[in-house]
């Protein structure tokens, strides 16, 4: 890994990277990798139903993320696993830290994504895994898209589901969907709670909820491992440091949407292609 100088790094292998670095390919940049800690698809794998892309109607994350890896294998794209920990440098010569080791590369495009916030509950889960839920009391905390939409893919396999929130800010179809399942609303905050053997009991301004998982979807920060970056211009995602991109969740706010993602790492490596 030490020595290794790709022409383009993406840092990040969800929907925003994915993109960016199957662009470069399309317009001649060959010489691009993308540089992934965990998995390609990011938070895409924990959607419960895809509904605004195209030719991925009614999918589930799961699947898209399969599409996903499938693209990169067609196009021939390399993914180095790691975790990057700091980005320094400027245009021509970026220097990217990672435990694992460092590369250097001429452009870098950070779509990094997201990191949820918390509540500090013991075993608190924020990103639920797809399995079976049967028989298994969870309370999903949050009134955004994500809560609801966890809500309904627990739900989906078997779960008995409370979603406490103060207010709700989810689209309306999801919130409908909700009301047409089992599914149990409280509007409240939460207080107190209390673990005990695989459960907990949790006192909240609307009353007191027992589970066994608590899932929480209570918002998210960007996750940038780079600073002194300025202004993020939409669409490319281009910093006030020459080469250095900032596209997809990291860059968009409450636009998180896989549609934007995908259109920001495209118009980035557009604007690479142009200005090598």
């Amino acid at each position: 890994m030490e020595g290794s100088a790709p022409e383009v790094a993406v840092i990040g292998g969800g929907p925003a990277g994915v993109a960016a670095a199957y662009q470069c390919k399309r317009e001649g940049v060959d010489d691009v990798i993308i540089v992934e800690k965990n998995k390609i698809g990011g938070l895409i794998e924990y959607a419960n139903r895809i509904e605004n892309i195209p030719g991925y109607l009614d999918m589930d994350g799961r699947a898209v993320v399969s599409e996903l890896e499938s693209l990169l294998k067609r196009a021939n794209i390399s993914v180095l696993k790691g975790g990057v920990e700091d980005i320094q440098g400027e245009r021509g010569n970026f220097r990217i830290h990672m435990k694992e080791g460092n590369i250097t590369c001429r452009h870098a495009v950070v779509a990094t994504g997201t990191i949820p916030r918390t509540l500090g509950i013991d075993g608190e889960v924020c990103h639920p895994p797809w399995k079976d839920y049967h028989g298994k009391r969870v309370l999903v905390v949050g009134g955004g898209d994500a809560a609801y939409d966890y809500a309904l893919r627990i739900n989906r396999y078997g779960g008995k589901v409370t979603i406490l929130s103060r207010n709700t800010s989810a689209l309306d179809l999801l919130v409908r969907r909700v009301g047409k399942e089992s599914i149990r609303e409280v509007r409240g905050e939460l207080d107190r709670w209390e673990k005990h053997g695989h459960g907990y009991t949790v006192d909240t301004t609307g009353g007191t909820i027992e589970c066994d998982l608590v899932v929480t979807a209570i918002g998210r920060v960007p996750q940038l491992p780079v600073k002194g970056y300025g202004e993020i211009r939409f669409p490319t995602g281009c910093t006030d440091i020459p080469g250095l991109y900032v596209i997809g969740s990291a860059a968009l706010d409450r636009f998180r949407q896989v549609t934007l993602c995908w259109g920001m790492g495209i118009a980035a490596a557009m604007d690479i292609a142009s200005h090598r």
